[in-house]
């Protein structure tokens, strides 16, 4: 076996920031390892046992982790009047800064050097700085802080009434900024455990802005035979996935004796886990989006949807109340979901481009049909537009030219009551009717079924349907009457779910779903009429 090379200490801030040289290698990476010791411990022999190789040295020598270089940050710490632990952060944050400004970084932490790393995690945090920090590794850290400082205290208290030099040291004692910080139930430890979870702990609360919050890989060590730190403080908020107990105690836990020793490879694999993970810029625009995905939890859900419409593709007879020239009927024989009726309005109508269509749908429409102007050049566009606007100047006309045979019914059975649609209004670019729902159906959720005869431009030839709500469990069925020389389906779904798309003629697919259908998600059709049969 080869001999390990000698690492080297390189002083970079007097005191206070080291890294470690690794003959013959050229340290230039851009990943770096930070070493933080703990209470009354130091950068050098906190790591490592007499005669052995240190922690950090065994891990900047190791042909695994080369992409890394290993730094050890140390602080005064003792128990007569060390610097409180915000002070230590401060001089933390300053030579990350100074030395590693340009480095992701994975912090390994013993004891009270956890505590410390936590809070740095915070500061940068509630500042809305860049987080560096990719991983955060802690071996016996008070996390809920330590009971037997309190006992000491007490003891030492006690003692020093009867003897005058263990009341001097008492004062010390009960003075030392470092043990009030680790107390259970002190200023320090509970406002670090409410942030801690407020902003880190899975990712933070969805209601914090991304940028103030982060999902930070953490393993947390723990000694079965600590009698420092017990378990339940060291282990934290933590669970089985990010918790490892080892058979060794709070100072034996951080001196290895080797890279097969248990404390060693936990180090190892974390590491390397933390140079596989996406990193904070990439996490935050992750959870940006998983938390808009939790946010529709709050939003409107239907069940169980079945759709069944029909593309007729040929103009409405002439002389007829219903149609248009150059539009073809588009027929909805039943659109029928569960849905809770909170409002005693509902809301039924037709809208023409994206604006119109974003600006006029609410959660009050039990359908809005939408025509969408994708595919046409800009002259044909306009040109339909057009029509459509100047029919709209008389909204009863333009109602009964666009719609035939509405039907709104609420609830099922002897229960169920068919709806009086209102008198239509023109909007924008579109028309809606309201109508009113019975004071008995308000506060429970009904079966809702709609069922009308509308139209679509013949020059138009796709259809969306599109989600607006969260749907859980959906059934549709299109079917082209007219013969058709192309057809094909898409879909384009958010989340995991994807539809069943069955064939079951020519002119005829049925979609199916019996997962929870995000809003966004639409299923998409598109066509070509055959060209030898009439319109």
């Amino acid at each position: 076996m080869p001999e390990e090379p000698v690492v080297e200490p390189i002083e970079l801030i007097a005191g206070r920031l080291w890294r470690l040289g690794v003959p013959g290698r050229k340290q230039s990476n851009r990943r770096a390892l930070v070493f933080v010791h703990g209470f009354t411990g130091d950068a050098d022999g906190t790591w490592k046992a007499d005669g052995l190789d240190s922690f950090p040295g065994l891990l900047a020598t190791d042909a695994e982790l080369q992409d890394y270089d290993v730094f050890l940050f140390q602080y005064a710490t003792s128990f007569f009047f060390p610097p409180e632990i915000n002070n230590i952060v401060n001089q933390l944050e300053f030579a990350l800064e100074q030395h590693l400004s340009g480095h992701s970084l994975v912090f390994v932490a013993h004891s009270m050097g956890g505590l410390i790393c936590m809070r740095y995690v915070l500061r940068q945090l509630e500042n809305a700085a860049r987080l560096r920090v990719v991983g955060l590794l802690t071996y016996g850290t008070p996390m809920s802080g330590v009971e037997w400082i309190k006992y000491a205290t007490l003891v030492l208290r006690l003692t020093a009434v009867k003897i005058p030099v263990v009341s001097w040291i008492s004062g010390l004692f009960t003075r030392n900024r470092q043990l009030e910080n680790m107390k259970v139930g002190g200023e320090f430890i509970d406002r670090l455990n409410s942030q801690w979870v407020l902003r880190v702990l899975n990712g933070g609360y969805p209601s914090i802005p991304a940028n103030l919050r982060t999902w930070l890989p953490t393993r947390v060590v723990t000694g079965n035979d600590d009698w420092v730190v017990p378990e339940v403080s060291a282990r934290g908020f933590y669970g089985d996935i990010d918790w490892i107990p080892v058979d060794k105690g709070h100072i034996a836990m951080i001196k290895p004796a080797s890279r097969s020793d248990e404390v060693y490879q936990i180090a190892s694999n974390f590491i390397k886990q933390c140079g596989a993970w996406i990193g904070p810029t990439s996490a935050l625009k992750l959870r940006e989006q998983a938390d808009n995905i939790w946010s529709l939890h709050k939003r409107r859900r239907i069940a169980n949807w079945t759709f069944e419409l029909n593309f007729h593709g040929r103009e409405a007879p002439p002389g007829s109340l219903f149609g248009l020239p150059g539009h073809g009927a588009f027929v909805v024989r039943e659109c029928s979901y569960t849905r809770l009726l909170d409002s005693q309005v509902l809301k039924f109508g037709f809208a023409f481009g994206s604006i119109a269509t974003d600006t006029l749908w609410n959660d009050q429409f039990l359908f809005l049909h939408r025509v969408m102007f994708r595919g046409l050049s800009k002259a044909e566009a306009a040109k339909v537009i057009a029509e459509l606007r100047a029919l709209l100047h008389d909204p009863l006309n333009a109602w009964q030219k666009l719609f035939d045979e509405l039907r709104v019914t609420v609830g099922t059975g002897p229960e169920a009551v068919e709806l009086t649609p209102g008198t239509p209004v023109a909007v924008d670019d579109g028309i809606i009717c309201s109508l009113e729902v019975p004071k008995t159906f308000i506060g429970r959720e009904e079966r809702v079924k709609v069922s009308f005869r509308s139209l679509l431009p013949l020059n138009i030839r796709h259809y969306r349907i599109w989600f607006p709500w969260l749907c859980e469990s959906f059934s549709a069925t299109a079917t082209f009457e007219r013969s058709v020389a192309f057809l094909a389906a898409g879909q384009a779904m958010r989340g995991t779910v994807e539809a069943q798309v069955t064939e079951e003629a020519f002119g005829k697919i049925r979609f199916n779903s019996p997962d929870l259908i995000l809003p966004g998600s639409y299923l998409q059709l598109e066509w070509r009429f055959s060209a030898e049969e009439p319109e």
